[in-house]
C-alpha cells in the first residue's frame, strides 16, 4: 500500500520541480540534496556524495566570483615575489643589512616604487607597442613575396626546393595574418587597463597589506583553517614549494631581461624596424623552452626581410639570435633556474604544453614549476615506498 501511495507522490514531486524550474540554482540544488541525504550521512557512500557535491559547489562559487578575486590573487602572487625585498629592507635577511625599516614602511615603499614604475613604464610603452604593432602589420603584409624573392628563381623549377620555398612562404604569410590580431589584443589590453582603474587600485591596496602581513598570513592560515592532517602535509612541503616557485620566478625575470637587452641591442645594431616590440616578444616568449625562441626568431627574420634587409644580413642576424639563445640556455638559465627547478628541456616543453592545455595561459606560465613540484613529490613517494619495503 505504501508503494502505491509513493508513486503519485513522486509524480507530483517531479511535476512541482518542473513547474518551479525557473528558480533552480546550484546552491538550491545542493542544499536540497544535502537536506535529503543528511539523515544517512553516516553511510560511507552518502557521506562521500555530500562532500563531493560540496566541493563542486565550492569550485563553482570560486569561478563565479573569479573577477572579484582576481585583484586579491594577483596581489598575493606579487607579495610572494616581493616579500624577500621587504625582509631585506627590514634587516631580516641578507648578509648586507643597511636598512632597519619597519614592516609597514618597507611595504609601503615597495608598493609605491613597484606600482609607480609599472604606471610610468606602461604609460610610455603602451602607445609605442600599439604604434609598432600597426607598423609591423603593414610590414608583414607583403612579407610572403619578399621571402620568395630572396631565394634564387631557379629553385621554383625544383620539386624539392620549390616545395621548401612554398612552405616557408605559407608559414610567413600565416604569421602575417596573425599580426592584426596581435595589434587588436594589444589595443584591447590597453583599453582594459584604462577601464580597470578600480581593479588596479584594489590590487595596489591588497598588495600593500599582503606584503605587510605576509608572514602572519602564511603562518596562521594553515593553523587556523586547515585540518590537522592536511596542515602537516602542507607544512612539510611549503619550503620546497616556496623555493621552487620563487627560484623560477626570479630566474625567469633575470633570464628574460638578459634576452630582452641582448636582442634589443642586436636588432638596433642591425637596423631592424620594430626592434623594441620584437625584443619584448623574445623576452616574454623566453618562458617557453626552445619553442619560444623559434617563434620569436622566425617573426624577427620575417620583419627583417620585409624591411628590405639583404638575405645575408638576415642570416647573420639569425646566427646572432641563436648565439643569444645558446648563451641564455647554457649560461643564464642553468645558473638561475636549472639548479632550483631541475627539469630536463624535453620535460619542460611537455610540461608547458600539458599544463597550458589544462589551465590555459596560467598553465603556460607556471607549467615548469608545477611539473618540478609534481616530479619532486613523486620522487618523495617512490623513496618512501622503497624505504617501507626495506623495513
Amino acid at each position: 500500500m505504501n508503494w502505491v501511495l509513493l508513486v503519485p507522490a513522486v509524480i507530483l514531486l517531479l511535476a512541482l520541480l518542473y513547474r518551479i524550474r525557473d528558480v533552480w540554482h546550484p546552491l538550491v540544488l545542493f542544499f536540497a540534496f544535502a537536506f535529503f541525504c543528511f539523515p544517512w550521512r553516516s553511510n560511507q557512500w552518502i557521506g562521500r556524495a555530500i562532500v563531493t557535491a560540496g566541493m563542486l559547489v565550492a569550485v563553482w562559487l570560486l569561478r563565479l566570483v573569479s573577477d572579484v578575486l582576481t585583484p586579491l590573487l594577483v596581489a598575493l602572487a606579487l607579495a610572494f615575489v616581493f616579500s624577500p625585498v621587504v625582509d631585506w629592507l627590514c634587516g631580516r635577511s641578507g648578509r648586507w643589512k643597511p636598512f632597519r625599516f619597519s614592516r609597514g614602511f618597507a611595504s609601503l615603499l615597495v608598493t609605491l616604487l613597484f606600482f609607480g614604475a609599472l604606471v610610468a613604464i606602461g604609460a610610455q610603452t603602451g602607445k609605442m607597442l600599439v604604434s609598432q604593432a600597426d607598423q609591423l602589420a603593414a610590414l608583414v603584409g607583403n612579407a610572403g613575396e619578399i621571402v620568395r624573392s630572396a631565394f634564387p628563381a631557379s629553385w621554383s623549377g625544383s620539386e624539392v626546393l620549390g616545395s621548401v620555398v612554398d612552405s616557408l612562404v605559407a608559414a610567413v604569410e600565416g604569421i602575417g595574418q596573425g599580426i592584426p590580431d596581435l595589434t587588436r589584443l594589444i589595443t584591447e589590453g590597453a583599453d582594459l587597463v584604462a577601464r580597470g582603474a578600480l581593479a588596479f587600485l584594489l590590487t595596489l591596496i591588497f598588495f600593500f597589506y599582503a606584503l605587510k602581513d605576509f608572514h602572519w598570513l602564511t603562518s596562521t592560515f594553515s593553523a587556523r583553517y586547515l585540518p590537522v592532517t592536511v596542515k602537516g602535509f602542507v607544512d612539510s612541503r611549503t619550503e620546497n614549494f616556496n623555493r621552487t616557485l620563487r627560484g623560477f620566478i626570479v630566474g625567469y625575470i633575470i633570464s628574460s631581461t638578459v634576452v630582452f637587452g641582448l636582442t634589443l641591442g642586436l636588432l638596433l645594431l642591425c637596423g631592424v624596424k620594430m626592434a623594441f616590440l620584437l625584443a619584448l616578444l623574445a623576452g616574454a616568449l623566453n618562458i617557453i623552452p626552445i619553442v619560444g625562441f623559434w617563434l620569436s626568431t622566425i617573426l624577427t627574420l620575417v620583419v627583417a626581410l620585409a624591411g628590405g634587409m639583404a638575405p645575408g644580413g638576415v642570416l647573420l642576424m639569425g646566427l646572432g639570435l641563436g648565439v643569444i639563445n645558446q648563451f641564455d640556455s647554457n649560461v643564464i638559465q642553468p645558473r638561475v633556474i636549472g639548479r632550483r627547478v631541475g627539469l630536463h628541456p624535453v620535460a619542460a616543453i611537455i610540461s608547458v604544453g600539458v599544463f597550458g592545455k589544462i589551465l590555459g595561459l596560467p598553465g603556460v606560465l607556471l607549467g615548469i614549476p608545477l611539473a618540478a613540484l609534481l616530479t619532486r613529490e613523486w620522487e618523495r613517494v617512490v623513496q618512501k615506498a622503497s624505504e617501507e619495503k626495506l623495513v
